[in-house]
């Protein structure tokens, strides 16, 4: 049943994104429609761009846009909570810009208490999603959302503090990752980003919140 309803949700996500973006197409091409196109070429082409809140065409000397990313976070899975710590990295190899692909690395601890006895977990994880972010006009604001696939592995244990603990033992599962959020520029190359992920596996599911900082590198 949970694998069904992830399953479910994860069709209902991918409909709405798709439509999402659709209309945004149309969107754009009316506005290139309405838009004297004779005088834009060059520079003047991406200045227009930068108002209207899109991104660059391309990376530096036409080279695919890349980012480096790092968060601290908080998660929830059953009823235990940790935080953890997640790098990647981001790339918009894509026609249209504001579609990437980006991938992290995330390290997690858990525990439903910080002093006394109890079981802890330890949680490394590797995502995979493709992002669409929405350009609103005139706006630094850039929310986004998509979705990938998430393979994650854990390890559990209890604690008796500062004393004798035993292992539960380790295991790892694939899953689905469904993730948005917004970015907002601070300075120069640098912005930060709020996400929120839902990660489903077939025996659970686990939603963290993060936030950090984007370098673009080219």
């Amino acid at each position: 049943m949970t694998v069904r309803l992830t399953l479910v949700g994860v069709a209902v996500w991918l409909v709405a994104l798709t439509a999402v973006a659709s209309a945004q197409t149309a969107r754009d091409t009316a506005d290139r429609a309405d838009r004297p196109s004779s005088f834009l070429t060059g520079n003047a082409v991406e200045s227009v761009s930068a108002e209207a809140g899109a991104p660059p065409s391309k990376g530096r000397s036409g080279q695919t846009p890349l980012f480096l990313r790092f968060y601290v976070g908080v998660g929830s899975t059953a009823d235990v909570t940790g935080v953890g710590l997640a790098g990647g990295v981001a790339a918009r190899p894509f026609r249209r810009q504001n579609m990437e692909v980006e991938g992290d690395l995330s390290v997690f601890h858990y525990s439903n208490t910080v002093f006394g006895r109890d079981a802890t977990a330890n949680v490394v994880e590797f995502t995979g999603d493709f992002l669409y972010n929405f350009r609103l006009s005139r706006q630094k604001l850039v929310p986004f959302a998509g979705g990938g696939l998430v393979v994650g592995h854990g390890s559990g244990g209890v604690n008796h503090f500062f004393g004798e603990g035993f292992d539960l033992g380790s295991a790892g599962a694939a899953g689905i990752d469904l993730v948005g959020g917004v970015q907002l520029p601070v300075s120069g190359e640098t912005a930060f980003r709020g996400e929120l992920h839902v990660h489903g596996y077939a025996g659970g599911s686990a939603v963290i919140v993060s936030g950090g900082l984007s370098f673009r590198l080219r």
